[in-house]
């Protein structure tokens, strides 16, 4: 696992930021969230690739700055995931995005008092700082924990395989 802060230089992470936070962005209702349903356990994504279903979004130039620096040698799946407040933080299931013996980002784009935690204790919870990117084997069993402090905690995760 490795926490990387202030991963963009400000004049990069300030234009991503940007187009994220955009009326003009789409974004789409899921009401799961790791194959979840109920009460609290809804997002909206954006998928600007996928293995599963090819396509890419037509936003993808914005992605450029963080996808040079990761230095992937394949991309397998980069989706935007924006998790509204809840008056409690709760935890989405535990799971993996993919099961390719892949790498896992998670790009932090704002900073609220959500989190990821991870099913294995002996690693840390990550809070969500704008602009950290947190890297770790995509096998570990993580979740995400909604924000109660700001209206939206907003990520974008990529699976890839590393140079």
């Amino acid at each position: 696992m490795q926490i990387i802060d202030d991963f963009l230089s400000p004049s990069d992470f300030e234009l991503t930021q940007h187009f994220f936070f955009s009326e003009d962005f789409v974004w789409n209702f899921s009401d799961t969230i790791a194959g979840q349903k109920g009460l609290d356990q809804y997002q909206f994504t954006h998928t600007f690739f996928s293995l599963s279903k090819p396509f890419q979004s037509n936003y993808s130039n914005f992605l450029q700055p963080i996808l040079t620096k990761l230095n992937a040698k394949y991309i397998l799946r980069i989706k935007a995931n924006l998790r509204p407040r809840t008056p409690q933080g709760v935890l989405s299931p535990y799971h993996t995005d993919m099961d390719l013996n892949q790498q896992t980002a998670i790009f932090y784009l704002n900073t609220n008092n959500g989190y990821t935690k991870f099913q294995d204790n002996s690693y840390p919870d990550v809070p969500s700082v704008a602009n950290r990117l947190l890297t770790f084997y995509g096998g570990l069993k993580h979740c995400g924990c909604s924000c109660t402090d700001e209206n939206i905690r907003v990520v974008l995760n990529i699976n890839y395989i590393p140079s």
